[in-house]
C-alpha cells in the first residue's frame, strides 16, 4: 500500500463483486461517528474503463490506510475532466445507505431502549431493497426513549436517538473482506494508553461551558415523575468557578434515592467540568494511529490548556497527498 500522493483503492458492484484494484491519486478520506464520512479522489478515467467500468456512479469503493484501517463507502459522483481525463471521483460511507430509507408515516413504536428502537426501525424501514450490511447488532440497554417519525429517512430517526441517548451508532469495514458491519453500541471503541503530546503532534484545543452542570438532580425511573425518588447534588467549586448550571437526569432500573446517589455523583463529577474540543494534526506514519479508531479514547497532554486530558475521538480525517491524519473529538480532564 503505498503512502502519499497516491493510494489503492478497490472499486467494484454492489457487496464488493467482481472487485477491481485501482491507483487513485490525492486521496481524502474521512472516518465519522454517528456520522456520513467521505472520500474524493482523482482517477484516470481510462483505467476506469480498462476495469470494464463504464460508469463508476453507484459502485462501491474501499481503501485501506496503513495506520488507520478500512474505509468503504458507494460512489457517488465521479464527473470527467475532458481536458484531462481525470475523473474527481466522491464517495460517502455505508451509513448513507440509511438516508435511503423512508420511514412509514405516523411511525411510533412502544417506548423502549435507544438499540431496540434502532433495530426495529431498521426492519420495518427496509422492506423493499436489502440492506448492504453482511451484519447488524446493537446494545440493547441505557434510557428508555420514545419514538415519532413522519415519515424521515432513517438516518435521521437513528441520529436523534443516537443524539437523544449519547449512543452511537458505525459501519464497521472487515480489512480482509470487506464486510460490513452496521453497530449501535452504548459506547463505541475503547479506551487506550496511546499518549500525543504537543511535542510530537500538531493541535489546539477548544475549551466550551455549554456542557457544564454542577447543580444536579438525579430521578429515578420507576414510577411517575412527581412521585419518583430523586437525590440533589452540587459541585461549589465548580459554581464557585463557572456559576450555578442546572441539569437533570432520570436513571433506569433503579428505585431509591440511596441507588440514585452513587450514579448521580458519577455524573456530576463528570459534567462539573469543562468539555475540551481537541483537534490533532498527526503523521501519517505515526504507529500509534495503529490504535486509534473513531470511538477510542487516547490521551493528550496539552501545555496549551495545561491539562491531560482523556480524548474521545470522533472524527479522524487522511490527507494522502500531505501524509496527514487529523483527529478530533472531545475530552475531559484527567484528575
Amino acid at each position: 500500500m503505498a503512502i502519499g500522493a497516491y493510494g489503492y483503492l478497490t472499486i467494484a458492484y454492489p457487496d464488493f463483486a467482481e472487485p477491481r484494484q485501482l491507483i487513485g491519486s490525492g486521496i481524502v478520506a474521512s472516518w465519522e461517528l454517528s456520522e456520513v464520512g467521505r472520500l474524493s479522489c482523482l482517477l484516470p478515467a481510462r483505467d476506469a474503463h480498462r476495469a470494464g467500468f463504464a460508469d463508476l456512479k453507484g459502485k462501491w469503493i474501499a481503501y485501506q490506510h496503513p495506520m488507520v484501517g478500512p474505509w468503504a463507502g458507494i460512489i457517488e459522483d465521479p464527473p470527467s475532466t475532458p481536458e484531462t481525463g481525470i475523473l474527481e471521483i466522491s464517495a460517502a460511507t455505508m451509513e448513507r445507505d440509511l438516508a435511503n430509507r423512508r420511514m412509514p408515516l405516523g411511525y411510533a413504536p412502544a417506548p423502549g431502549h435507544a438499540g431496540a428502537l434502532a433495530l426495529r426501525s431498521l426492519n420495518d424501514a427496509h422492506a423493499f431493497d436489502p440492506l448492504p450490511y453482511a451484519d447488524v447488532s446493537a446494545d440493547e440497554d441505557g434510557v428508555i426513549l420514545g419514538l415519532e417519525s413522519r415519515e424521515d429517512d432513517l438516518f435521521t430517526v437513528w441520529r436523534g436517538l443516537a443524539q437523544q441517548s449519547g449512543q452511537d451508532f458505525l459501519v464497521d469495514v472487515d480489512a480482509d473482506s470487506l464486510a460490513l458491519s452496521l453497530k449501535w453500541r452504548i459506547r463505541m471503541g475503547v479506551e487506550t494508553d496511546v499518549l500525543f503530546t504537543d511535542r510530537d503532534v500538531a493541535g489546539r484545543v477548544d475549551d466550551s461551558l455549554t456542557t457544564i452542570k454542577n447543580d444536579w438532580l438525579g430521578i429515578a425511573d420507576n414510577q411517575e415523575y412527581a412521585r419518583s425518588a430523586r437525590a440533589w447534588i452540587e459541585d461549589a467549586d465548580s459554581i464557585a468557578e463557572f456559576g450555578r448550571q442546572q441539569g437533570t437526569a432520570r436513571y433506569v432500573g433503579v428505585t431509591s434515592k440511596t441507588s440514585i446517589l452513587p450514579l448521580a455523583l458519577a455524573d456530576i463529577k463528570q459534567f462539573a467540568k469543562p468539555l475540551y474540543l481537541p483537534t490533532l494534526t498527526v503523521s501519517g506514519r505515526d504507529v500509534r494511529l495503529r490504535d486509534v479508531r473513531v470511538g477510542n479514547t487516547v490521551i493528550y497532554q496539552s501545555r496549551a490548556v495545561n491539562r491531560l486530558l482523556a480524548f474521545r475521538v470522533r472524527s479522524i480525517s487522511v490527507d494522502a497527498t500531505a501524509n496527514l491524519v487529523t483527529l478530533a473529538g472531545d475530552a475531559r480532564e484527567i484528575d
